[in-house]
């Protein structure tokens, strides 16, 4: 409160350091009940509306400081602790590095406000720099303190530098020391953590019977462009040309910000690509927002039980039908039962990261599995599908207008409804679809009008209007 009092320039009315002047001083009396009665409302807007009620007749700012102090005032000795506590079991554990310096020092900067200072500048025996060497000293030991034991070499050599660095050197140091072991685990592994890499297998016994054959199932641990045989290494034939391809990195973290795994995809540099040479459409179609908002209506309305899928490694399972060629990656280790030649490629069988025809083989695959289910798929959005018996709307004819003219709707006319409440269901979302669809703000009212007691005519017009948006999507 006070960080935000000091922003404005209004610090010392908190305090009473400016009085309040009297009033025959007209301008200076104005003013300060001015800025009096601007701080009071930051005051109360901050603390909860119980205790507001305690000072709401305070006139000035000075008397709601002071019995707010009086009244909750706390000492700081059981916080320190509990800081202190807390700085000296904190541990890294799984945590990054990263994740750990930054709650570390948050820890340590709230402890420091705590901490008594000199504000004496003309001290002359050195003890205030002293001091502050000492708490620098404490602050690096509880961050090395705290690090995990695979630190322990750098943890021994910055404790015996004399003098001991700033504590952002410290972090600097120690995420070195991580760095530089990354580099020589991956040089003495170069495959590890890559997704399309073949790597060893505790449960082969013997890599080499099994590599060359493509029919045995796939072992755990296999990546999944082998498994899912997304190439096939071959000789580059003639008046043919490879596209080349590229690392992506990508670190997946936990939800405590810990590391999960790392990963590294090969993508293709699908920028390269020729058309009407190595591809030939790319349109892929998307998803219409209406017929999203439709279908929720619907199962809201039917009180359906949803699902949601999510397909792993998507586009490796686009098949193509194009011959498509990809130099083979410097990093990417050939099985043991194909000999090394500089004019090996990967034939692509799959619709592999990158490449420009990938989306539209994806949805191929997709639409061909679902309409093999025995779905039907929507001329009006063709990511559409649907299944179920033709007492749908999608079975009647499109309307051109959102109601009817020739039907007069009166409330004498007609059945009443045997189930009101579905009615009222369908205007009720049909009033939310006025939002973005003002050309039924007047049929939705109209409507509106017969919650009470809706007949079959009434249901009639809303039928009418869901034709209107099969012929308006």
């Amino acid at each position: 409160m006070q960080l935000s009092i000091s922003v404005k320039n209004k610090l010392n009315f908190h305090d009473g350091s400016i009085p309040k002047p009297p009033i025959s001083h007209h301008v200076l009396y104005n003013a300060w009940i001015r800025n009096n009665n601007i701080i009071i409302p930051w005051i109360l807007n901050s603390i909860s509306k119980e205790i507001s009620f305690t000072i709401l007749y305070d006139e000035s700012t000075a008397n709601i400081w002071t019995d707010l102090k009086v009244s909750f005032h706390q000492r700081n000795g059981s916080h320190v602790y509990n800081l202190k506590q807390g700085l000296m079991n904190f541990k890294q554990n799984t945590q990054s590095l990263g994740m750990y310096f930054t709650k570390l020092k948050s820890i340590w900067e709230e402890l420091s406000n705590y901490r008594p200072t000199c504000t004496y500048n003309g001290c002359t025996c050195g003890g205030v720099k002293k001091l502050k060497e000492f708490h620098h000293m404490e602050y690096i030991i509880c961050f090395l303190k705290g690090l995990t034991d695979t630190y322990s070499e750098v943890r021994s050599s910055i404790l015996l530098m004399d003098p001991l660095p700033e504590i952002n050197r410290v972090l600097h140091l120690v995420t070195q020391d991580k760095n530089q072991k990354g580099k020589m685990a991956a040089a003495n592994d170069p495959n590890a953590n890559m997704e399309f890499s073949f790597q060893k297998d505790k449960n082969v016994q013997n890599r080499n019977d099994n590599q060359g054959d493509k029919t045995y199932p796939p072992k755990k641990g296999r990546p999944f462009v082998v498994t899912n045989k997304t190439w096939t290494y071959v000789r580059l034939p003639p008046n043919k040309t490879a596209i080349g391809c590229h690392l992506i990195y990508e670190i997946k973290y936990n939800s405590d910000g810990s590391i999960e795994r790392c990963k590294a995809h090969l993508v293709a540099k699908g920028y390269t690509q020729q058309k009407a040479l190595d591809f030939f459409d790319t349109f892929s179609t998307i998803p219409k927002m209406v017929a999203f908002k439709l279908q929720l209506a619907i199962v809201t309305i039917k009180q359906w039980h949803t699902l949601q899928i999510d397909v792993d490694k998507t586009f490796l399972n686009g098949d193509l039908n194009k011959e498509v060629y990809m130099e083979l990656h410097k990093r990417l280790n050939l099985p043991n039962s194909i000999e090394s030649n500089f004019n090996l490629v990967c034939k692509l069988n799959k619709s592999i990261y990158g490449l420009k025809q990938t989306s539209r083989k994806w949805y191929r695959k997709l639409s061909t599995a679902i309409l093999q289910e025995g779905f039907t798929q929507s001329k009006a959005d063709y990511t559409l599908f649907t299944r179920g018996h033709n007492d749908s709307f999608v079975a009647f004819k499109p309307a051109k207008t959102p109601m009817d003219p020739k039907i007069k709707l009166d409330d004498p006319t007609g059945v009443p409804l045997d189930n009101p409440s579905q009615y009222r269901q369908l205007v009720g979302n049909l009033l939310y679809l006025t939002l973005s669809r003002p050309e039924i703000t007047y049929a939705v009212n109209t409507l509106g009008q017969f919650m009470t007691a809706p007949r079959t005519p009434h249901m009639q017009a809303v039928h009418h209007l869901l034709r209107y948006f099969k012929g308006n999507p």
